[in-house]
């Protein structure tokens, strides 16, 4: 959408940029925010070229450094935003109500000091002059092998109390280090983005107010959440605890979410990574994985995670936040620095999200745009993604985009590497990366710490044809590529406004085995929302023959141009019969209408054989001239035929080998077989 009232706002860069906290209290805004509470889906826009300032370290062991309150000298933003550029820190004024924040910077280290030159950062939000334990980040620069660039990038959703509140974006060094060569924040790395939300969706806010028990070592730990900060606008969605990692899920649809997680480990020179991950009923989310590295030098003993995510869930999944250490020494989570805020998205929310799974190059001398070969969300018609890198928006309109990227190092050089991926956004295939929303995470590339995940977002402001890609650049060690999993997603903010039209809700894969008859197609796996019309009354058309077996509606077939309802869906009357061949990604592409306008999308049916692990009770010993039995048992029976176990037998007794059935047969509809072995 476009807006005809934003102000944009250029200064010349300024000479100091380091200001008390009660000077930028009491600096004025230059205007108040319009209306009082603000206006869903305004934006702002908020960058720095210039930059340059420098960043001392902490003066004392386990201590921070003076605040770098940030400066930004270009804005574009909506009435729900102000912002007096000037002399020291940029204040930002809010109008009251739910926000949604983004930010990133970089830190740059270039001259060499000494051989221990290593230094660490920390990026935090603050509101009226309090410091938000939501939207953290931190950064490690090691200022060797090239590896002397940091890049936080942070996000959080926010509630405003007051029309005119101010926020400010601050970073700190964690580090005693002593090199006199101070770092410096990288002109065109600093940006700050914020979206006014709807307050009626239901929020959840909660963070840790303690540090949390125990530690953080080789097994993953779920982040137990000990304060709900939003106890009045959690609404039916959610399901919360406190002290409990567990946040379920009620209702099915699409979730915005953002996590940081702080942990501290002890300063004894070990490095150390820590890993972030988002699950739903224990299962990693695709694109949720982060890392930081947490050195130990030079106090450098802090470490944040963070990520923000749009997540699918069907109803009664349960949402974690888990972390785990990679290699080195257990860490602790840190209580007023870990939280996680997360929004449910309306019905009518389209998005896009896609991954790869080639292990291209991402850690390339100059930028270079990423490649996807998986489109993992269903097609709609508001984004195009024909493969490569390209997604393509087919509606003008303001856009958020999220990308991330986590890679595993080799033992090539190893030990001496040392590799930081950058991602940013190019728009229209050219340019380069824009002047905000970048990513990045340090990978140290040895034995203990090959792992690194990094994420970056933005907002965009498109006219339909326009073109986004995620760009990654090395600014580390040279080194060859390695296994990495990049993943992007875009978000339409138009259509978070709820309106009269039909707008595709749930459009889920539905799995079903090769001849099975009856697959019911229930609202769980299709059903569209429509603000003023009933569900007898939207009205899906079949626009190519389904394929994989045969789509039916009360027991007759409906093929290309064939019709059913939401009502149908709902009383369970639309159904697939499978066919015999497998596997096969069938389905077939629709459209629905409320008589008047249209939605589209593509329905995925698989036809597969479910996956069977098959496991051998008790380890396989055999005293020489005995007999034993030995149990196989499957996780999952097998369906329509017998699974047969084709058995290798190993070793041997005195010269005398293992003798015994070469084949099991697991029976259909059975889990467990018996096989006697003589040796």
């Amino acid at each position: 959408m476009k807006k005809s009232n934003s102000i944009s706002v250029s200064v010349s860069p300024k000479t100091s940029r380091f200001i008390a906290l009660f000077s930028l209290l009491a600096a004025p805004l230059i205007a108040q925010v319009s209306p009082a509470g603000g206006t869903f889906t305004d934006k702002a826009i908020i960058t720095e070229a210039a930059a340059g300032e420098t960043i001392a370290r902490s003066a004392t062991v386990g201590g921070l450094g003076p605040a770098l309150i940030h400066n930004f000298d270009a804005a574009t933003v909506d009435p729900s935003y102000t912002i007096t550029p000037g002399a020291g820190a940029t204040p930002i004024g809010l109008s009251s109500g739910r926000h949604l924040v983004l930010y990133s910077t970089g830190f740059s280290d270039l001259v060499e000091g000494g051989a221990n030159d290593r230094s660490e950062y920390q990026t935090n939000l603050t509101l009226n002059g309090v410091a938000l334990a939501a939207g953290r980040s931190q950064g490690f620069i090691r200022e060797t092998g090239g590896a002397d660039e940091c890049v936080m990038s942070g996000g959080a959703i926010i509630t405003v109390a007051a029309d005119d509140d101010v926020l400010t974006l601050e970073t700190r060094r964690s580090d005693n280090d002593l090199e006199t060569n101070l770092p410096i924040r990288v002109a065109g790395q600093s940006s700050i983005q914020l979206l006014k939300l709807d307050d009626s969706w239901d929020y959840l806010s909660v963070s840790r107010a303690a540090n949390q028990a125990g530690t953080v070592g080789t097994s993953a730990v779920d982040v137990a959440y000990d304060t709900n900060d939003s106890p009045g606008t959690v609404g039916t969605a959610f399901g919360f605890t406190a002290n409990s990692g567990d946040v379920t899920l009620n209702e099915s649809g699409l979730y915005l979410v953002f996590a940081n997680t702080s942990i501290q480990k002890p300063t004894n020179n070990t490095r150390t990574s820590f890993q972030q991950s988002l699950t739903l009923n224990g299962s990693v989310i695709s694109g949720s994985r982060t890392t930081t590295y947490v050195r130990g030098n030079e106090d450098t003993n802090e470490g944040v995670t963070a990520v923000g995510r749009i997540i699918s869930a069907t109803a009664g999944q349960v949402l974690k936040v888990e972390v785990v250490m990679e290699g080195g020494s257990a860490g602790t989570i840190q209580g007023s620095e870990t939280a996680l805020s997360i929004v449910k998205l309306p019905p009518t929310a389209k998005y896009i999200e896609v991954t790869d799974t080639t292990n291209q190059d991402v850690v390339n001398p100059a930028a270079t745009v990423v490649g996807f070969n998986t489109l993992v969300s269903p097609s709609n018609a508001t984004f195009t993604h024909g493969g490569g890198s390209t997604v393509t928006v087919n509606t003008t309109d303001d856009y958020l985009f999220l990308g991330s990227l986590f890679t595993q190092s080799d033992a090539t050089n190893d030990n001496h590497d040392r590799v930081i991926p950058i991602h940013g956004w190019q728009i229209d295939g050219a340019g380069g990366p824009i002047n905000r929303g970048i990513g990045a995470a340090y990978n140290r590339d040895n034995g203990n710490n090959r792992l690194s995940g990094s994420w970056n977002a933005t907002l965009l402001e498109l006219t339909a044809g326009q073109t986004v890609e995620m760009t990654s650049q090395n600014v580390g060690t040279v080194s060859d590529g390695f296994p990495n999993t990049p993943n992007m997603q875009g978000l339409s903010i138009s259509s978070l406004i709820v309106s009269n039209d039909p707008a595709i809700s749930v459009n889920l894969p539905l799995t079903v085995l090769p001849s099975s008859t009856g697959n019911v197609i229930t609202n769980a796996f299709l059903d569209t929302f429509d603000n003023d019309t009933p569900a007898s009354n939207l009205t899906y058309s079949v626009t190519t023959a389904p394929t994989g077996g045969t789509l039916l509606l009360s027991g007759g077939a409906l093929g290309l141009g064939g019709t059913f309802t939401q009502d149908d869906i709902d009383n369970n009357l639309v159904t697939f019969n499978a066919g015999a061949v497998a596997p096969v990604a069938g389905g077939f592409d629709f459209t629905v209408s409320d008589g008047g306008a249209t939605d589209g999308s593509s329905f995925v049916i698989n036809v597969e054989w479910p996956v069977t692990t098959v496991t051998v009770q008790d380890d396989g010993d055999v005293t020489e001239g005995g007999v034993s039995d030995f149990i196989f048992n499957a996780d999952v029976a097998p369906v329509g035929a017998n699974l047969t176990v084709t058995i290798a037998y190993s070793g041997s007794a005195s010269g005398t080998d293992f003798t015994g059935a070469t084949t099991v047969d697991i029976l259909d509809g059975a889990t467990s077989a018996a096989i006697h072995i003589t040796a």
